[in-house]
């Protein structure tokens, strides 16, 4: 994935797109894998420990490589893993499910609060 990663951006800078200069590259982090409480469903720990992996690697490939980084798995984790109402014992999910607006909203906050390059 690193290596990849490395030579994606690599790809994206030797490139003008506007025909003047290299595109200015902000890598985004995935969101967290939500617990929904189904016993159906994996309870997305596993997930998460996999996509921290990820999220670090590409925070470390981004300030490397001079790019921008927005991390929306450690805001998303921590949503994800707040209380929230109850339905008939089971906690309501803040996932997508048949809509991604929670999802998009809460990512687009934590993305608004951070500092203007």
């Amino acid at each position: 994935f690193e290596s990849n990663l490395r030579i994606f951006i690599a790809g994206l800078k030797a490139h003008h797109y506007n025909g003047k200069t290299p595109p200015v590259i902000v890598l985004v982090s995935p969101i967290a894998h939500e617990n929904l409480y189904n016993p159906n469903l994996p309870d997305g720990n596993a997930d998460n420990e996999r996509l921290k992996l990820y999220t670090d690697a590409m925070k470390r490939i981004a300030a490397a490589a001079d790019v921008g980084f927005v991390d929306v798995f450690t805001p998303t984790l921590e949503d994800f893993t707040q209380p929230r109402t109850e339905n008939h014992g089971t906690p309501e999910p803040q996932n997508c499910g048949s809509s991604c607006h929670h999802v998009i909203v809460s990512s687009c906050h934590h993305i608004r609060q951070l500092p203007s390059a």
